[in-house]
């Protein structure tokens, strides 16, 4: 499947995103050529933005700053990454009973 010129969030910019078996294989900022051969539906003026998470299983790490400084492959090099890179802000959240951190997130 292909979504040529979709906006991002935040920055309007138009992107293009090809997905193969059920996973996004490429990103560009031009549209894609192959259109004629793969289901490429028209969205223009469409948003695109990832998968929402379900917040009651995760009402606890609400109280965490939002960790990062780069685009990663999956989680679980984000993972590994700020586990390592924000350990000691990670720890200080961790000290806060799980208790009081789910009333922060409701």
């Amino acid at each position: 499947m292909i979504l040529n010129n979709v906006k991002q969030p935040f920055t309007n910019d138009l992107i293009s995103i090809r997905v193969t078996d059920g996973k996004i294989s490429r990103i560009q900022p031009k549209p894609f050529d192959d259109t004629d051969t793969t289901f490429a539906p028209d969205l223009k003026n469409a948003i695109v933005f990832p998968g929402l998470i379900n917040s009651h299983d995760h009402l606890d790490f609400n109280l965490f700053p939002a960790l990062g400084d780069r685009k990663y492959q999956n989680y679980t090099e984000w993972g590994k990454y700020i586990h390592q890179a924000y350990k000691d802000q990670i720890n200080a959240v961790l000290k806060v009973p799980v208790a009081l951190r789910e009333q922060w997130g409701i």
